[in-house]
């Protein structure tokens, strides 16, 4: 165990990159959003941001949480019309998280 009481440090990393991400997604106006947003995905969202061809370590690092943030995230149905359900998480339960064809 270290000095703070973290048992992993490379876990708790993760939680913190995964934090920001949450941020970014709950806050797409703020400047470091839009910041991120114009240099590395102009014409898509941040969910299906690639990494690209020359990424900085900060968003290498955003991308590392984004991913491990997508593994708990479902989507809210509502309407339907931007719900793509073969590809987005919409079933709430443990495992794939998609419809078994």
């Amino acid at each position: 165990m270290g000095g703070l009481g973290f048992r992993d440090i490379e876990l708790f990393n993760l939680a913190l990159l995964a934090r920001q991400a949450w941020r970014i997604l709950q806050n797409p106006l703020t400047m470091t959003a839009r910041l991120l947003k114009a240099v590395y995905y102009p014409a898509c969202d941040f969910l299906q941001a690639p990494l690209g061809s020359r990424p900085s370590q900060v968003w290498r690092a955003l991308i590392e949480g984004r991913d491990v943030l997508k593994q708990g995230l479902i989507r809210r149905i509502g309407s339907g019309k931007e719900t793509k359900v073969w590809e987005d998480n919409w079933i709430p339960c443990s495992g794939l998280l998609r419809p078994v064809a």
